[in-house]
């Protein structure tokens, strides 16, 4: 049949076709070996790589938000400042200072008279007794 030798079995067969392909099988091997046989890489290097290389793009998103944080806040300070005439360091007058704490002085005691706890109202007297205890009510033997 087709140029085999009737006298080969099977098994002698395939290992002649497959005899071309042993040096690549070889070299898998000895690579796969390589890669169990290397010392496993420090818990702490793993980490670094999971947990700070893996996640560069939220860092940076991070970053991106924390800088534009703090120049709206730089931003609005100095339009406070330019809007209020002063800048945040200035002395205030101390008759200004007295009279916004008489202000606030007069806000907190308005304040608490507006939420000054009411007087509970008293509970009416009760007209009717108490119900009989259970040990006085009649007991129904023949249940409907």
């Amino acid at each position: 049949i087709l140029g085999v030798d009737p006298m080969k079995t099977v098994r002698q067969i395939l290992l002649e076709r497959h005899e071309p392909t042993e040096p690549a099988l070889d070299s898998l091997r000895r690579n796969v070996i390589r890669e169990f046989s290397t010392p496993a890489t420090p818990w702490w290097r793993v980490a670094w790589r999971e947990m700070v290389v893996a996640a560069r793009p939220a860092w940076v998103g991070l970053g991106a938000m924390g800088i534009l944080a703090i120049a709206l806040n730089l931003s609005s300070m100095e339009t406070r400042s330019a809007a209020s005439g002063t800048t945040r360091w200035s002395q205030a007058d101390p008759k200004t200072a007295r009279e916004a704490r008489e202000e606030r002085s007069r806000l907190w005691a308005e304040l608490r008279d507006a939420t000054a706890p009411s007087p509970v109202p008293q509970t009416p007297p009760r007209n009717s007794k108490a119900p009989p205890h259970r040990s006085q009510m009649p007991v129904n033997i023949w249940p409907v």
